[in-house]
């Protein structure tokens, strides 16, 4: 057997260590949680642990690698310019807009969501390296589908009223959100939006691993899709379903382009169809009695109110009002709490109360962006997302890439209405990384 050469032998460590931080993403760090009042605290102790630790480990190999061995090739598998390019000035722009915020606070950590110039450092720093040394195999993709049918078990649990591990305080359930206390919380993750995005990302990932994966055992994985699909539609958070719904849509005619060419324009024909069909049905009946759709309906009608989408349209509104005071730079990454923006009720019928909730994030992540770090910051960040996406579509094995793939394009179609935080973000990243892997087809 040929032994390894010292340069191959390095990479193989760092290779492994991402391994096991792709483990650990797609397991603990979900899983592990603690009562809400907690949640946000303890999910950032393990971001730092985790995400930290595995951006200090491998910053640390490669300076010792960088002043003692043998760097050629290191970066051989980073084979986007414009995706490294855009990243750097995305930290850039916003330690600039860090130096720069007119308010006194620790940018470092953030104001109200951990969101600081460390977690948008962190998200960067390990999305590179995963895409440098991260390779997605079956062993992730099954590892991960355990931990969401544990996940939903326990969400499933929450939703029939339950109360298991005291997540909530002494007394109250999932359906005591936005009465007793602010927004709702489930699973090991907490806020409803944020377990949205899990599960959009959850279900892109499984579906597709369904259809490509050439091994049975993938067929496996149709009890985790359903789990999650179960938990999306009992929790109705519209952005997951939506997300979840344009994904497939998007994805079908992707999945027979690769295994079946000849039928993949008769198949988006389909699609296109299909979407038409949707607006036509949205634009011509009320759906009274389906919130969302009834929204949808009415903007089709040039009928919009601010209070629309859980008031995002008031929230938009109002952040977007402020972007010119601070227009290059923004305040300073996580800062909006110190925007003072006037909040935002709402009413609850069968109680008939009114909820009021202010606002200290855009409830759309490239909006955030801009807004809070500034737009500069917003264009390498977009510039990252197009990057990353020209890989797919510019990768001689779409297979490899298509399970990451899709669980980008279902967290960005559902970031459209939600937020980041180190809760799931970091999941995200990674996926973001493994598009970047043009190692041959082992699925």
């Amino acid at each position: 057997m040929k032994a390894l050469s010292k340069q191959d032998q390095s990479r193989s460590i760092l290779n492994k260590i991402t391994d096991v931080y792709l483990f650990l993403l797609l397991s603990l760090f979900i899983l592990i949680c603690g009562p809400y009042e907690y949640i946000v605290f303890i999910k950032y102790f393990l971001f730092l642990l985790i995400c930290g630790g595995y951006v200090a480990i491998i910053s640390v190999i490669l300076l010792y690698l960088l002043l003692f061995g043998d760097r050629r090739h290191f970066f051989a598998n980073s084979n986007n310019n414009i995706f490294l390019f855009s990243i750097f000035f995305y930290i850039l722009f916003t330690f600039l807009s860090a130096l720069r915020s007119p308010y006194e606070y620790n940018y470092w950590i953030g104001m109200s969501r951990y969101e600081g110039l460390l977690t948008q450092i962190l998200y960067m720093m390990s999305m590179v390296y995963v895409s440098i040394f991260g390779h997605l195999r079956k062993k992730h993709i099954f590892v991960f589908g355990i931990t969401m049918v544990l996940f939903c078990i326990i969400s499933l649990i929450q939703l029939n009223g339950a109360n298991p591990f005291l997540l909530y305080p002494s007394g109250y359930n999932y359906f005591d959100g936005d009465i007793a206390y602010s927004g709702h919380y489930l699973g090991t993750i907490g806020n409803a939006d944020l377990v949205s995005a899990l599960l959009s990302m959850a279900c892109a990932v499984f579906g597709t691993a369904i259809v490509l994966c050439k091994d049975k055992k993938a067929l496996y994985l149709i009890i985790p899709l359903s789990l999650c699909l179960i938990v999306l539609a009992r929790m109705a958070v519209a952005a997951g379903l939506v997300s979840v719904l344009l994904t497939y849509l998007v994805l079908i005619p992707i999945y027979f382009y690769i295994l079946k060419r000849a039928y993949w324009r008769k198949i988006l024909a389909i699609v296109l169809i299909v979407l038409l069909v949707i607006a036509g049905l949205l634009y011509c009946i009320d759906f009274q009695d389906f919130e969302t759709l009834h929204q949808a309906h009415l903007m089709m009608h040039g009928i919009i109110n601010d209070s629309f989408g859980s008031s995002r349209i008031y929230i938009w509104k109002a952040v977007i009002s402020k972007i010119p005071e601070h227009l290059f730079f923004g305040t300073g990454p996580d800062s909006m709490m110190a925007w003072n923006l006037p909040g935002f009720s709402k009413y609850v019928d069968f109680l008939d109360i009114v909820v009021y909730r202010g606002i200290d994030v855009a409830h759309n992540e490239l909006l955030n962006v801009f807004a809070q770090q500034g737009m500069l910051a917003a264009i390498a960040y977009l510039c990252i997302v197009v990057s990353v996406i020209g890989l797919f579509f510019n990768s001689h094995d779409k297979i490899s890439v298509c399970i990451p793939f899709s669980a980008v394009l279902a967290y960005l179609i559902q970031a459209m209405f939600c937020f980041s935080m180190c809760i799931v973000a970091p999941v995200f990243y990674i996926f973001m990384g493994l598009l970047n892997d043009e190692e041959d087809n082992r699925l």
